[in-house]
């Protein structure tokens, strides 16, 4: 090919990579400013965050909730060593709350960039633009980043380790897992099974064998400094960890538990969480609302494409990392809960896996079937199909539903957690129906007895102290015994009763309810006392020193002056 020929192919290469640029741009820049915006409403939050971040909290250098049972927890079990650094530096220049509406964004970033990344390492820039749009094939990537949360690192690292592993990059490689293991570990069995396996087993490492095993000694060393002191020691002072051969003695994990399906035993099999994988990894319908056949058929073609091209590049490693995932799965289910739950061991890599091979194999597909066109030149049909797979994912395939995935508003009451920040004391115990207190400690900083969201079953010890405040808590709330309002003050502590109205209305505007072992003592006690005889009923005038909406704030200690 003459000089100015390829010139001027690479012009219009040029010229095709910055119009579906814009077209992108045009696309879905809107629904990510329209994401950006709802990111930013100081009122919209991720439920989780209500678990992971008010522990940060600090007012003139004090964490505000330093001697909290619930915060040290989960300081203690639950958040990683890196986020937990990352938030207390945070907690010291910043508002936690608001630096995770930022960090969230930046790690979106980051896994666009990844994207692109392993993309352009398969093929060129248009194909780096094409792994891009995988992010927006599915909400699951905003959906798990929303909050800023340790989870939110999972699709980043995953990515970055997927760059390094098709890269043949070990320093890239054992970046990440290090990562994984200071910000979040579940991906980590995965990538470290890739990791030892290709370490060991490349050819294409110039090492020793030696070498190689020093290599891994240092990572195992460093990940395991990480990692196992929070999960075998640190977290001994909760109790035993509920595993298979306990579980039968705490409700919280069986069927009316505290855990959906998904996260209780026993485990969907594989071959099952890998199909709901690849449902929740295609969740758009493009720009025309594509139907099932329609998806169906792209996913197989796209399939088909993935495996001739591994075949034709010899890109084992990628069917080794999807092996490796497989692998991890069933030893997190066997090892359940040293390994958290296991359907995020899956649900971190399949997707990244599917949508990059998915996009690269349908690439694959569209450029040989042009290539096969004899008024078609090489370049010209690597233009067409990166133009055909764009349009087929932006038609068909992507996902425009995303902006606010992960979030939801706490606006309405936001009434209530002002009063309770400006006017309850900030050494107040608060409790209340459970779900009406989760939200107290992120936007009031204020300590509860117990609520939904951090009433978990990881740890015998912990789980039987959250099972006994909420015993305590639908006692003081709904039986006729006032002694069980005086027991939730003097025995726990409490300082103040969040009281929700819809509970008490005649008929109930809601029905309050909870998980088992709680499930059938709020029926019973539902049932066998009439509203109006509940002890909270008859002495709320003379404890309520505020009404918000359509909550009334009691406060336990005026229980003094009322006679038994």
């Amino acid at each position: 090919m003459k000089p100015r020929e390829m010139s001027s192919q690479k012009e219009l290469y040029n010229l095709v990579f910055f119009i579906l640029l814009l077209v992108f741009i045009a696309a879905l820049g809107p629904p990510l400013i329209k994401h950006h915006k709802i990111v930013h409403n100081p009122w919209v939050i991720n439920d989780d965050q209500r678990q992971q971040i008010f522990e940060f909290y600090r007012e003139e250098g004090t964490p505000v909730f330093k001697d909290d049972y619930i915060a040290n927890y989960y300081l203690d079990t639950n958040i990683p060593l890196g986020f937990s650094l990352l938030y207390s530096i945070a907690g010291y220049i910043w508002d936690p709350l608001e630096f995770s509406r930022y960090l969230q964004e930046v790690l979106f970033i980051l896994l666009l960039l990844f994207l692109f990344l392993i993309g352009k390492t398969l093929g060129d820039s248009i194909t780096g633009l094409l792994c891009l749009l995988a992010a927006f094939c599915s909400y699951i990537y905003l959906d798990r980043i929303a909050g800023g949360l340790p989870r939110a690192f999972s699709y980043p690292l995953v990515a970055g380790f997927l760059w390094g592993l098709l890269r043949r990059d070990i320093r890239l490689m054992a970046l990440m897992l290090l990562f994984q293991a200071l910000f979040y570990p579940p991906p980590l069995l995965p990538c470290g099974i890739t990791f030892f396996l290709f370490l060991l087993f490349s050819k294409s490492l110039p090492l020793t064998t030696r070498k190689r095993f020093l290599i891994l000694i240092l990572i195992v060393t460093m990940v395991g400094a990480a990692v196992v002191p929070k999960i075998f020691f640190v977290s001994s002072q909760y109790g035993e960890r509920i595993t298979w051969s306990n579980m039968h003695l705490y409700p919280e994990t069986g069927p009316e538990g505290r855990y959906g399906p998904e996260d209780r035993p026993p485990f969907p099999s594989l071959a099952e969480q890998i199909i709901h994988s690849v449902k929740r990894a295609f969740t758009g319908s493009g720009i025309v609302r594509a139907n099932i056949v329609i998806k169906a058929s792209l996913i197989l073609l796209g399939s088909f494409g993935w495996i001739l091209w591994m075949l034709r590049k010899r890109q084992v490693w990628i069917l080794v990392f999807f092996l490796s995932a497989s692998l991890a799965y069933e030893l997190a289910c066997l090892a359940y809960s040293y390994l958290h739950l296991p359907q995020r061991v899956l649900l971190y890599i399949l997707p990244i896996l599917l949508h990059t091979g998915f996009i690269i194999g349908l690439y694959e597909v569209s450029k040989t079937v042009f290539v096969r066109i004899p008024t078609i030149k090489k370049i010209d049909s690597t233009i067409l199909g990166a133009i055909l797979v764009f349009l087929i994912l932006i038609v068909f395939l992507i996902d425009r539903t995303f902006p606010g995935r992960g979030l939801y508003s706490e606006e309405g009451n936001k009434d209530l957690f002002l009063y309770i920040r400006n006017h309850i004391p900030k050494k107040a115990l608060i409790a209340g129906w459970p779900q009406d207190v989760d939200t107290i400690p992120l936007l009031s900083r204020r300590r509860i007895l117990v609520g939904y969201e951090t009433y978990q079953a990881f740890h015998t010890g912990y789980t039987l102290q959250m099972r006994k405040r909420a015993s305590a808590v639908i006692d003081a709330y709904l039986s006729d015994d006032l002694e069980a309002l005086r027991r939730l003050h003097s025995e726990f502590g409490v300082t103040h009763l969040l009281l929700n109205w819809y509970h008490f209305h005649i008929p109930p505007i809601e029905l309050p309810f909870f998980f088992a072992p709680h499930d059938k003592k709020v029926i019973s006690l539902l049932s066998s006392v009439p509203l109006r005889e509940r002890a909270v009923m008859k002495i709320y005038k003379k404890l309520e020193i505020a009404r918000v909406d359509h909550f009334s704030i009691l406060e336990l200690s005026r229980l003094r002056e009322i006679s038994p």
